[in-house]
């Protein structure tokens, strides 16, 4: 599938995948502005509120009956970070016109669906909808509030938030409760303004229509638009680290919650930046990896191992759910088996599998039309658009040296342990969702 863009005026830019290997035809429009935890809350609420109805449908119900009517398309609404980015997304999966029965232009409706939806929403008086605003406030905080009972990834932002205070990977799109609690109508509908005049647009279609034509049936929209200029601060990020900060916090919980923050100066788009997938697949990331065979599978340490990579950032984390009792020693063999890949204690048969499972990664994006547009979108982030095969072909010549050097980039910045309470969390029961 070939990637074309074109700007549409200065800081409004269409992307096209054209394919017919779908039945329908997927549509995103990304505002991207900064990000700061000023208006993380803010944005994140906007999302929500603007996804209650807009001026011609007032009521979900009524935005709902109308999707119906265009052969049950569907709208979402989305509210994301990427580095130092914070993304506002509208989407629509859409029935291609060619298996219409009575010929209706199912595009060029939801076209018009989602300009209802993004340019004339639902105010009085210059403001949102009170009613709306505090419902959605009551929501957003009942959801920032309920991480707790998902100890593993509650676990996960705990340690992002001990290893990165003051930098933005520790900010998070959702908000936090105390920010959430200060906005008002008012406020929201000026966040709102500033987004659809300053933010970048890229808009992205995945589907059978060619650029041309998809540039034509979206002007009802972009002819809305005006010029701006966008300019994001760089990010800025320690490394290495200087240290290793070790903290232990205490949740209800029948198991415990290891993670293990790492830096490196690896980061998505960069010329390495596939060599450390294929190190985290080797690590941590497959079912064939060096912690879930070791870890998990030989010594029975914990009950879920794996690695992840937040590109953006440079930061790699390894995160286990164990016994309390086990903390120490879980904690140890996941840094013996990262120096176990540092001095090339690996076999040619587990980078093999580590190669075959990016591989099939990378082949199953295209059975997907948000999968083909989140590709690309993050490649335009990272500033290196390359397709799914590119990326394939680099990481088809990477040897046993890359993948050694990549490891040695690594340094330990903080062990996270979420110590389990027992009896408290049979008492109130809890979820250990990953």
């Amino acid at each position: 599938m070939e990637h074309q863009r074109i700007q549409l005026l200065e800081g409004v830019f269409l992307n096209v995948v054209q394919t017919d290997r779908f039945k329908s035809n997927y549509l995103c429009l990304n505002f991207i502005t900064p990000l700061s935890e000023q208006t993380a809350s803010e944005k994140s609420l906007l999302i929500n509120v603007m996804r209650r109805g807009c001026r011609k449908y007032p009521e979900q119900t009524l935005l709902c009956r109308r999707l119906e009517e265009l052969y049950a398309s569907e709208i979402a609404y989305n509210s994301y970070k990427h580095g130092n980015l914070h993304l506002i997304g509208f989407s629509a999966d859409i029935l291609d016109n060619r298996y219409a029965m009575d010929g209706m232009d199912i595009f060029s409706d939801t076209v018009g669906l989602l300009y209802d939806t993004i340019l004339d929403p639902l105010i009085c008086d210059g403001a949102f909808l009170p009613s709306y605003v505090e419902s959605e406030k009551k929501n957003q905080i009942d959801q920032i509030n309920s991480l707790i009972n998902h100890k593993g990834r509650y676990a996960q932002k705990r340690c992002i938030d001990q290893m990165c205070k003051g930098e933005l990977a520790a900010i998070d799109a959702g908000g936090t409760v105390e920010n959430t609690k200060r906005i008002t109508p008012a406020r929201l509908f000026e966040v709102y303004e500033d987004i659809i005049k300053n933010a970048r647009v890229e808009i992205f279609f995945v589907g059978s229509m060619p650029l041309a034509e998809v540039r034509d049936k979206l002007l009802p929209i972009t002819s809305k638009l005006s010029p701006r200029v966008f300019c994001a601060s760089d990010i800025e990020m320690a490394h290495t680290a200087e240290k290793v900060h070790e903290v232990v916090e205490h949740a209800q919980a029948v198991q415990g919650k290891l993670v293990l923050g790492f830096r490196t100066p690896i980061r998505g788009g960069s010329p390495d930046s596939v060599a450390l997938r294929l190190f985290n697949e080797l690590f941590g990331a497959a079912p064939t990896s060096k912690l879930f065979m070791n870890v998990r599978e030989r010594l029975h340490l914990c009950y879920m191992c794996r690695s992840f990579f937040n590109a953006p950032h440079g930061l790699l984390f390894a995160s286990a759910g164990i016994d309390n009792q086990n903390y120490s020693l879980a904690r140890d063999e996941i840094l013996s088996q990262l120096e176990a890949v540092q001095k090339g204690d690996f076999t040619d048969e587990e980078l093999a599998f580590a190669v075959r499972s990016i591989e099939n990664s990378y082949r199953g994006i295209y059975d997907n039309p948000r999968a083909v547009e989140a590709w690309f979108m993050t490649r335009m982030l990272e500033g290196n658009v390359e397709t799914p095969e590119q990326r394939l072909l680099r990481l088809k010549v990477l040897t046993r040296d890359d993948v050694i050097r990549i490891s040695n980039t690594l340094s330990l910045d903080t062990v996270y342990f979420l110590h389990g309470d027992v009896q408290s969390a049979l008492a109130e029961g809890e979820s250990d969702d990953e």
